[in-house]
């Protein structure tokens, strides 16, 4: 699967406002992962991934008059859904006590703002790497998919699964890893504000 640049993202922005009903499949097809994955890393179940999904991506299609930039898309949709999924959470939570409980409205305002940006950081950071991995040769990419995407690894079920023997899992997973690596490096991924805002704990202001 090849992964789509800013320049094809753009174009397809551009033709969802003129109403093309393919873009928009495309536009959620390219953002969905990252969206559910802000939801279940908040903690929410899977019915409430959903909502979050769905309310996240109408927001997105009211707005998208409002969102020029195609780098911008990621951390719009990262933020709202943050937000959406808090919005939950303090709902699922409202007849005991949470931390919430405890906080001013302007500390609750501040602390969700805090956890939106933290989110959308590393929910990008996320989407990027699975971006690339995506777009690794089949072997690499089903190997890295079955190890790190799914929620449980098992090196048997990955062996029976990949037709690959257990003992070349590691070495394969090592020749994989050096080469997501290379690619990342090569798209500027490890010398981006994004990622080294996840580094050091500052949130980057300066995107959309």
């Amino acid at each position: 699967m090849r992964r789509p640049d800013e320049s094809e993202i753009a174009r397809w922005l551009s033709r969802c406002r003129a109403g093309d009903e393919r873009a928009w499949h495309a536009l959620v097809d390219r953002f969905k992962s990252l969206v559910y994955s802000v939801a279940r890393r908040t903690g929410l179940s899977a019915d409430d991934a959903e909502d979050v999904f769905m309310t996240t991506f109408a927001s997105f299609y009211k707005h998208l008059d409002r969102i020029e930039e195609a780098h911008a898309v990621a951390k719009w949709l990262a933020v709202t859904a943050t937000r959406e999924s808090y919005r939950l959470s303090r709902s699922a939570t409202k007849h005991g006590h949470s931390s919430y409980d405890d906080m001013s409205l302007d500390e609750l305002l501040a602390d969700e703002d805090a956890a939106a940006d933290r989110a959308s950081l590393e929910a990008a950071e996320a989407d990027h790497v699975r971006q690339n991995v995506l777009a690794m040769d089949a072997k690499c990419r089903d190997l890295l998919q079955a190890l790190y995407l799914a929620e449980e690894t098992d090196y048997g079920q990955v062996s029976a699964t990949l037709g690959m023997p257990v003992g070349s899992i590691g070495p394969t997973r090592a020749r994989c890893l050096e080469k997501l690596r290379a690619a990342l490096q090569k798209d500027g991924f490890f010398d981006a504000p994004e990622y080294q805002a996840t580094r050091t704990g500052t949130p980057d202001r300066g995107t959309a």
